[in-house]
């Protein structure tokens, strides 16, 4: 017998003295703000109020698989049937997380950071680009005023330079000014 026979022959005795069972079954419904489902089970009685987390909480700090209507589950059922969870399932309509005062919702329309009040991410290179053109522009203007002379009557010019000696051109931006790195898309 090889050491992972030998595991899984453990395994399977330890289980088979624990109180619970694990089944198979579609997801019928999911109650998001119980953060519960009911699963529908072939040939065997249909399980109300399955939760979607192991452990009972507050769920202040939480991260919650919801099943998709209709999808394969597995659910583990404790003692007699009347406390069960959800182990895994086939198809994920949507997940939440928080971690202190961080949050992630993500769905088949996107991920929401932190309820989504800052709108959407930044593409940071179509940023740079748009921002480079602009101090670009300036640059010219500056410039251009630099170059300009303006004649006096009857005789002498102006020359605006004057005006711009302490305006020196715009860098140019660079992504590292602008780019967060703990959040890539």
């Amino acid at each position: 017998m090889t050491g992972a026979e030998a595991l899984q022959r453990l395994v399977e005795t330890i289980v088979e003295r624990l109180p619970m069972s694990i089944s198979v079954g579609t997801v019928k419904d999911v109650d998001k703000g119980k953060r519960t489902c009911t699963v529908e089970r072939e040939e065997r009685p249909t399980l109300f109020n399955v939760r979607l987390n192991s452990v009972i909480s507050d769920y202040t700090e939480h991260f919650t698989v919801f099943p998709k209507p209709n999808s394969y589950v597995l659910v583990i059922a404790l003692g007699d049937n009347t406390e069960c969870f959800l182990l895994a399932t086939s198809e994920v309509e949507e997940i939440s997380l928080k971690i202190g005062s961080q949050t992630l919702k993500a769905n088949k329309d996107g991920f929401v950071f932190n309820s989504g009040n800052n709108d959407g991410l930044v593409k940071i290179e179509k940023l740079v680009e748009k921002i480079n053109n602009v101090e670009s522009k300036i640059n010219d203007v500056i410039n251009g005023l630099n170059a300009v002379i303006i004649p006096l009557a009857p005789s002498g010019s102006y020359a605006l330079s004057t005006n711009f000696a302490a305006t020196a051109t715009l860098p140019s931006t660079t992504q590292n000014e602008l780019e967060d790195t703990k959040i890539k898309h």
